[in-house]
């Protein structure tokens, strides 16, 4: 055997679903490997670790508060428990063989693939609290930080739910809290190939993918993360991140929105999450193989930017499909969920690496594009080759903190804040016409409601397209508006959906959308 340096670039585009970490050098590591494969089909066999961020360490305060008689269990009406000390892996084996059939050409055959197996690896501890106060970055101090966002989230959606008593709204199951070292993504490749001679060799490749700076909901009966089905999870913050100010140079637990988000994936799970749409049925399926999808910043995953024919296919049918819409339609209703239970305060995104494109009162993303539903934004949604665009930017020359800032169109979150956007906007016209008594925000987040119930209803027999999905999406927020407004003068209504959704008044010219006709009859001047 025999040494040899392997040169790994390390990920800089912008925070992956996997919870990538954007880093500015090169990482060279030591791996072992067997001489070059002889030609009767000798096996070579490569290691690589990739890491995104080096995981800052997350001590307890009181070691020994849980065999203490007063020892708390951190849980309460929203919090079944929390968990610690603990890695959750992703596993996962592909194999592929190559027939080299003439000097110009070849086949490629995925020849098997297994699911992804999730692994607990250390002992998952329950989070316990004595009367000594805790450290603010300490597991006690960052529990009680995530109980809290919890708790406040949970106590906003009852008083929705109090005030909107027509809406026969569910009770909210209590969630777990998972903190943990790390995430860990482990794939095997075994690549074969058949040469025209009827030779072969095999090469195995294992990657390790280490995430940071991140966090994400589970709905999964069978995660991992805690003895909840539904679970709010942190990956630690990392060193690189620190240094390069992203996130303010703070942990993503320090800031409220992101937990209020997390808490309205939950939410649209308990309103949407048993729809009999097989389309909304592939995107379940899709999230569960993909925890890291709804990551609370993040794109596809830097799994789903291989160069792999395989992976890149897979990836292209999901960014294909109405699924990628119902991903972007889960994150614009959570962006909104948080903006209303916090109390629609400025500045709740004012956050680097969301700043502008997450925050809903934002009218531009960042860089300036407007969160307006035009042409443009339109096909910047759906056109497969403009959402590439970031893959060809040249990383060396662009801060990691530009490159995790920059909006692209294959990340969900980005098409739901402009959904989010959006749809308040519509919304903000209806709040002359709330009920006595009602702030402005809960009349809203009433309306927030009133759009998922819909949409879960009248979606439960149909299977769209992508765009007519998207369509339907904003037609029923309109239509929810209007609903709203009542007798009530539409004047400034009918301003906003002419200036937001423009596209979708081309699409209802083009193509009369039985749906929109009340909205054609209360703004004639719009169509």
């Amino acid at each position: 055997m025999k040494k040899r340096l392997v040169r790994l670039s390390v990920c800089a585009l912008a925070l992956a679903a996997g919870a990538c970490q954007p880093r500015t050098r090169t990482k060279v590591v030591t791996v072992t490997v067997p001489a070059p494969p002889a030609a009767n089909g000798a096996e070579l066999v490569e290691f690589k670790k990739e890491t995104f961020g080096t995981p800052l360490p997350l001590g307890l305060a009181d070691p020994s508060c849980a065999m203490r008689s007063d020892s708390q269990a951190l849980q309460g009406l929203a919090v079944q428990s929390a968990w610690f000390g603990f890695q959750d892996t992703q596993e996962e084996t592909i194999s592929i063989t190559t027939r080299i059939l003439d000097a110009r050409t070849f086949e490629r055959e995925l020849t098997n693939k297994t699911d992804m197996r999730y692994t607990v690896q250390g002992e998952r501890q329950e989070l316990r609290l004595c009367d000594a106060p805790a450290p603010a970055d300490s597991m006690e101090a960052i529990g009680l930080q995530l109980k809290k966002a919890v708790e406040d989230s949970f106590a906003f959606y009852q008083i929705v739910q109090n005030s909107a008593p027509q809406l026969e709204l569910p009770v909210m199951p209590a969630v777990g809290l998972g903190l943990f070292p790390q995430y860990k993504k482990d794939v095997k490749r075994v690549e074969q190939i058949i040469r025209m001679d009827g030779t072969k060799s095999q090469n195995a490749t294992q990657t390790v993918t280490i995430g940071t700076d991140n966090a994400f909901y589970s709905p999964f009966a069978d995660d991992t993360l805690s003895p909840s089905i539904y679970n709010i999870s942190v990956i630690p913050q990392s060193v690189e991140a620190r240094q390069q100010g992203l996130y303010n140079g703070k942990g993503l637990w320090e800031f409220p929105v992101v937990i209020h988000h997390e808490y309205g994936h939950h939410v649209f799970q308990q309103l949407f999450g048993d729809s009999t749409v097989v389309s909304f049925q592939a995107y379940l399926d899709y999230w569960q193989s993909h925890r890291g999808l709804h990551s609370i910043h993040g794109s596809l995953g830097l799994q789903d930017r291989s160069d792999n024919p395989e992976t890149r296919r897979e990836r292209h049918a999901f960014l294909s499909s109405p699924g990628r819409i119902f991903g972007a339609l889960n994150e614009g209703f959570s962006d909104l969920f948080a903006h209303y239970s916090l109390n629609e305060a400025k500045g709740l995104f004012d956050i680097s690496c969301f700043q502008e494109t997450r925050d809903v009162l934002s009218p531009v993303m960042y860089g300036g594009l407007p969160k307006v539903w035009n042409e443009d934004l339109w096909r910047e949604t759906f056109d497969i080759t403009m959402r590439m665009g970031l893959d060809t930017v040249n990383k060396s020359e662009v801060s990691p903190l530009e490159l995790c800032s920059v909006p692209s169109f294959d990340d969900i979150h980005v098409v739901g804040a402009v959904l989010a956007h959006t749809v308040d906007s519509v919304f903000q016209t209806t709040v002359v016409a709330r009920r006595e008594g009602l702030t402005p925000t809960l009349h809203k987040a009433g309306l927030l409601m009133q759009w998922l119930q819909t949409l879960r209803a009248t979606d439960e027999v149909l299977e769209l397209s992508s765009k007519q999905t998207l369509s339907r999406i904003l037609n029923t927020a309109l239509g929810t508006a209007l609903t709203a407004l009542g007798d009530h003068d539409k004047m400034e209504y009918c301003s906003v959906v002419q200036q937001k959704f423009p596209v979708i008044l081309a699409r209802w010219k083009e193509k009369p959308a039985e749906d929109a006709a009340d909205i054609l009859e209360a703004c004639p001047r719009v169509s």
